[in-house]
């Protein structure tokens, strides 16, 4: 019983430390690009007489990326 549990606490220990190592995040500084798609579905999102895409979608996403 005691060997199982020290193996227990080793496969933790080693998937702790192998999810630290091969974590894949960009750092801070470097900016993140999202693409993303548009469609005409008034009010949710549509081409304003400027061309530019307003409404419901285009202001959360402009929102999200602030943060």
């Amino acid at each position: 019983m005691r060997e199982y549990r020290l193996s227990i606490i080793i496969a933790c220990i080693s998937a702790a430390l192998f999810s630290l190592f091969c974590a894949n995040t960009p750092a801070a500084s470097d900016p993140l690009t999202v693409r993303v798609g548009a469609y005409e579905n008034s009010p949710k999102i549509f081409t304003g007489t400027s061309g530019e895409y307003i409404g419901i979608f285009p202001d959360l996403l402009a929102d999200i990326a602030q943060t």
